[in-house]
């Protein structure tokens, strides 16, 4: 097994295979529209100092507007824990406590997945009794939560997870960072029955695939699967730049697809570290951390056509004449309408990182909010309320404790 040093704790020291390649650059920074202004940002938690340190991830929304997320480094054990906070007074109830070679420890960075019956997925992604990582289910009884399902990876069926599931049909679907066949990760599937695991696809590295995949997945209305790789890939770079890719799922395993090689033109993304989403035409979109123009991350867009998919580089991020512009984007995007919302996590006009907005052509490209740190700093992921109308995130640090908060930002 080739095990690799944790993204994460790396994170807190801080090609188109299917015919012809093609590549065109929209808009850079010469183009921003800066609106720094707090207007629509408010805190609604602050991680206590010594208490609660470092906000794993993002944070889901259930059907009465509690939200729910995890700690990196909190709770009772210092392994992490998961934490509710309830609709309206967003009052913070600690809900479970990671335990180390028992259950898992260090919660992965993505949001929880909350099921239709209100159960809770999370997967850690060290410890348990292969130290390898975990999976457990929380169930509600009784205003109280329990652990009601336990899995723990072990190294040829997966290691390290760091993205949560997802659900299509009767399984429930995550990848791996490390471990799997080839010890370059894997995508993996569990069956909520009885908590039993699959192994469906071991990655095999550069260059003929993509390596390390750090986010969720996300399905199609046809069930198949989507998702990045932070490296690996025919693209620039010692251990290649990433990729997006496809996977069709069957009862025994399933296909996988590279659809983009970044690095492979000039200009291009490099290293994707959230999941991609799809819309309705089938079209791609993400981030991409580093790559671009001015070297500071993307947003790209992957449209289907020909038999295979032509890349557009949507918006290069770049602090550059005195524009103050986002840079180094870790969360993904969220599509309303034909408008884009994501978040940076760092540049701004004080360099803690921001909340921006692009259009799907490119076009209209602003900046929402600006951190200052005393009110959040590496802004990470985001979850957006039943109504549409609120985009709910985190930040990593920040805050008056400096251990990060919770927000909001009201369109």
């Amino acid at each position: 097994m080739k095990f690799v040093m944790s993204h994460r704790a790396t994170r807190l020291t801080r090609v188109a295979l299917l015919g012809a390649v093609a590549w065109s650059p929209i808009a850079s920074a010469a183009q921003l529209d800066v609106h720094p202004a707090a207007k629509g940002y408010s805190i609604i938690y602050q991680f206590p100092i010594n208490v609660m340190n470092y906000s794993s991830g993002g944070v889901v929304l259930d059907k009465e507007g509690d939200l729910f997320g995890t700690t990196y480094s909190g709770g009772a054990n210092s392994f992490g824990d998961v934490y509710e906070l309830t609709a309206g007074s967003y009052t913070f109830l600690d809900i479970h406590d990671f335990t180390g070679a028992g259950d898992g420890q260090y919660p992965s960075t993505e949001s929880p997945y909350l099921d239709g019956k209100g159960n809770l997925y999370v997967t850690a992604s060290q410890g348990g009794a292969g130290n390898a990582g975990t999976a457990i289910r929380l169930t509600s009884s009784g205003g109280a939560y329990s652990e009601t399902g336990l899995f723990s990876f072990g190294t040829s069926d997966g290691a390290q997870p760091n993205a949560s599931f997802i659900a299509s049909g009767k399984r429930l679907y995550t990848t791996t960072y490390a471990g799997g066949a080839n010890g370059f990760g894997a995508i993996v599937a569990l069956s909520p029955s009885n908590f039993s695991e699959k192994l469906l696809y071991s990655f095999k590295g550069l260059p003929s695939d993509g390596q390390n995949p750090t986010a969720n997945l996300v399905a199609d209305t046809q069930g198949n699967l989507y998702g990045t790789t932070e490296m690996g890939g025919s693209g620039f770079g010692t251990f290649g730049s990433g990729t997006v890719f496809k996977f069709v799922p069957t009862k025994k395993g399933g296909k996988e697809t590279v659809l983009w090689n970044f690095g492979i033109v000039a200009n291009d993304g490099e290293q994707p570290f959230a999941p991609p989403i799809v819309d309705s035409a089938g079209n791609l979109y993400g981030t991409a951390q580093f790559g671009g123009g001015l070297t500071h991350g993307v947003v790209w867009k992957l449209t289907p056509g020909g038999g295979g998919y032509t890349e557009s580089v949507l918006y290069s991020f770049g602090s550059t004449n005195g524009s103050n512009d986002g840079n180094y984007p870790l969360g993904g995007l969220i599509l309303v309408g034909k408008t884009l919302y994501g978040t940076t996590s760092g540049g701004g006009v004080t360099g803690n990182g921001t909340i921006f907005k692009v259009s799907t052509t490119g076009t209209n490209y602003a900046i929402l909010h600006s951190f200052d740190d005393s009110d959040g700093k590496s802004p990470e992921f985001a979850a957006w309320s039943v109504s549409g109308k609120t985009l709910y995130g985190t930040t990593q640090v920040g805050g008056v404790g400096g251990t990060g908060v919770v927000w909001k930002f009201v369109l």
